[in-house]
């Protein structure tokens, strides 16, 4: 019998429900609100949070968003949700976000939802198909180990948004551990003070407004 513990769940359907939409246009239109919707629920608790006893969960579910067995559409178009399920959890540890991702062969959902509503210790992103759970793990690879690096003394990365916190603490990795040579590109003036001092001459810094994927605005820069 499991111990009677406090426990506050909520289960977010409209990235799920977007499948069931008439047309592209619709589709779009819902699964933008999915997004807002899951950042609203997602400030909701965040508030709430001090007046919660227990844990706090907020679930969300998709439709053939993973590819698992080969056999799923894949819905990209709902990977927007993912965002704040992977953020959430990171920025405010007293809440769990999952992404409860339900295949169309599913079998007896509704029972395997609450099911995932009350299971301890469960990975954030869950993948139902048939009568069958997969849960997505990670696995750590070595950079510096990576064939195509092996013949190259200096290597060269382009990182997007290579000014913002991340970027920096990439680009200071790579700097460190392989003496690569650097170029950050970020939108409007931003300044990588961290990374200066380290990366010298190595580095250089784009400010663009264009997106990164037109050649013109690349070149241009």
């Amino acid at each position: 019998q499991r111990a009677a513990t406090a426990r506050h769940v909520t289960l977010h359907s409209s990235a799920f429900d977007a499948a069931l939409a008439h047309d592209d246009i619709e589709r779009i239109v819902m699964l933008g609100a999915a997004y807002a919707d899951v950042v609203k629920v997602g400030q909701a608790l965040i508030a709430r949070g001090s007046t919660l006893s227990g844990p706090v969960s907020l679930l969300v579910v998709s439709e053939e968003l993973h590819l698992v067995t080969g056999t799923e559409r894949g819905a990209t178009e709902q990977a927007l949700v993912l965002g704040p399920v992977r953020v959430l959890a990171q920025e405010h540890p007293h809440i769990r976000c999952r992404n409860i991702d339900v295949g169309r062969d599913a079998v007896d959902v509704a029972n395997q939802l609450l099911a995932e509503c009350i299971v301890d210790q469960a990975p954030t992103v869950v993948a139902i198909r048939a009568r069958h759970r997969w849960c997505e793990t990670l696995e750590r690879r070595d950079l510096l180990h990576l064939p195509w690096l092996e013949d190259v003394e200096r290597p060269v990365f382009l990182i997007t948004g290579g000014t913002g916190r991340i970027g920096v603490e990439l680009a200071s990795h790579l700097h460190q551990s392989l003496r690569a040579r650097l170029v950050l590109v970020s939108r409007g003036q931003h300044a990588a003070a961290e990374l200066d001092a380290q990366a010298d001459d190595d580095t250089i810094t784009i400010d663009i407004d264009d997106d990164v994927l037109e050649p013109a605005a690349m070149y241009g820069a």
